[in-house]
């Protein structure tokens, strides 16, 4: 635990925003968890808190891979090909979290999880090539193994 502290004090100001940034952005899943174990039947927010907090988040993590091609620009670091798979890529979170929106049944839950885990792979093969830092794929590791578990969850206590 002292290494991990020691870890995060070295980082920089922007590095500790994103990861406060988002760790908090976890409190909306975990608050809409709790609400609908209390409240199955009659939501307080009338909505899936989960379910749309959740497709809202695939987006922006889908659109994170476009503006990484934006600022790659015409450099060399990868090839045109893999320039254009992670454009075509970067559009895939967005749809998986629409389809989970027009899903009236609990399955939209699996959709989702699907659209993580895959986030997260696609995370893990461009680690490398895109020079990710390794903070950066710890804490995405982290994010994404917390919102899979509470959107299982979510799927159980609706079903």
């Amino acid at each position: 635990m002292k290494n991990i502290l020691k870890q995060i004090l070295l980082f920089n100001s922007s590095q500790k925003i994103m990861i406060i940034l988002g760790i908090l952005g976890l409190f909306p899943f975990f608050f809409g968890l709790v609400e609908l174990y209390f409240n199955r039947n009659e939501l307080i927010f009338n909505i899936n808190i989960p379910k749309y907090y959740g497709a809202i988040i695939l987006t922006f993590i889908g659109s994170k891979y476009w503006g990484i091609i934006l600022t790659i620009g015409d450099q060399n670091k990868i090839s045109d090909r893999l320039k254009n798979q992670i454009i075509i890529w970067s559009i895939i979170p967005s749809t998986l979290g629409i389809i989970s929106l027009s899903l009236q049944t609990s399955l939209s839950f699996f959709v989702l999880v699907l659209g993580f885990i895959s986030c997260q792979i696609i995370d893990e093969l461009l680690y490398k090539p895109l020079n990710f830092a390794h903070w950066y794929i710890c804490l995405r590791r982290l994010l994404t193994f917390l919102v899979t578990t509470i959107l299982i969850f979510s799927f159980i206590i609706i079903s």
